[in-house]
């Protein structure tokens, strides 16, 4: 296994963690009273861990599908997949409404369905906690 220096490491992690807050900013900066719109995009940012370690689980997949309307009041369907950082953190970009469910899976482990939290202020997205297993 290669080391990664501790400097490397902390520079890897400060940009994972840049790059999955940095689209959230503007959603923090709407303006109060506004509910959030159809078709509006949203940001939102969760955490997996092992359920029985509490450590974070690096690499995990994280998937939404969706439908949505456009303007033009065509239904389109959007597939939205990452993965963890080292820290166990990823970001999602997604349109509401939302009618399906978050799953989350790594190898070696259950998959689980974390709950999207919106409302007009912020997203949030409940910690994943994999049970380790197979299905």
């Amino acid at each position: 296994m290669n080391k990664i220096s501790k400097r490397s490491l902390s520079l890897l992690l400060a940009l994972c963690l840049l790059l999955t807050l940095l689209p959230g900013l503007a959603l923090a900066s709407s303006e109060v009273g506004i509910e959030p719109a159809f078709n509006q995009r949203f940001t939102g940012t969760g955490l997996v861990l092992n359920a029985v370690t509490g450590e974070p689980i690096y690499g995990a997949y994280v998937w939404l599908s969706y439908s949505f309307y456009n303007e033009y009041g065509d239904e389109e369907w959007v597939n939205v997949q990452t993965t963890t950082c080292p820290d166990g953190f990823y970001g999602l970009s997604f349109v509401l409404p939302l009618a399906s469910p978050l799953t989350v899976w790594a190898p070696g482990f259950l998959p689980a369905f974390p709950e999207i939290h919106v409302n007009r202020f912020w997203v949030m997205i409940d910690t994943a906690y994999l049970q380790p297993g197979t299905w």
